[in-house]
């Protein structure tokens, strides 16, 4: 496991199937790409999510998605506009509300302030209000 305040290779993602899992902060080039943050594996993880809902692998060249997402030079855009609409439909909205927030990578409290957290805690409450409380709450 690795450290957040451990050194972020700024290394540049060329595949497709990689950018799909990492947030649009972490694809600019070098000069304006964010430093890695766990915030971004929340994102990863919502995309996960995301993949489930839909019972689609998002990176299979002969799935429904390819086209879209190939050459997508923000795949988290496309993903959240073409098709994270369809997940309280599919899933319900708690579930929903789960993806959603790891997509806005928790910036954000619920009257949508920004978050400001040094320590982590407040992110790490956030993180099990916002996606495991829901998500565990999920009943059948």
């Amino acid at each position: 496991m690795r450290q957040e305040d451990a050194p972020t290779l700024m290394l540049e993602v060329t595949s497709w199937q990689k950018k799909l899992y990492l947030p649009a902060e972490r694809l600019k080039d070098k000069e304006h790409r964010a430093k890695f943050s766990w915030r971004h594996d929340v994102y990863s993880l919502g995309v996960v999510l995301l993949e489930i809902a839909l019972s689609e692998k998002f990176t299979s060249h002969s799935g429904p998605f390819y086209k879209a997402l190939v050459d997508a030079e923000d795949p988290g855009s496309v993903l959240r506009q073409n098709w994270l609409k369809q997940v309280p439909r599919v899933m319900g909205n708690k579930y929903a509300k789960a993806v959603t927030a790891c997509f806005d990578m928790l910036r954000t409290d619920d009257s949508g302030k920004e978050i400001e957290d040094d320590d982590g805690i407040g992110m790490g409450t956030t993180f099990v209000s916002r996606v495991l409380n829901r998500l565990e709450d999920i009943r059948l």
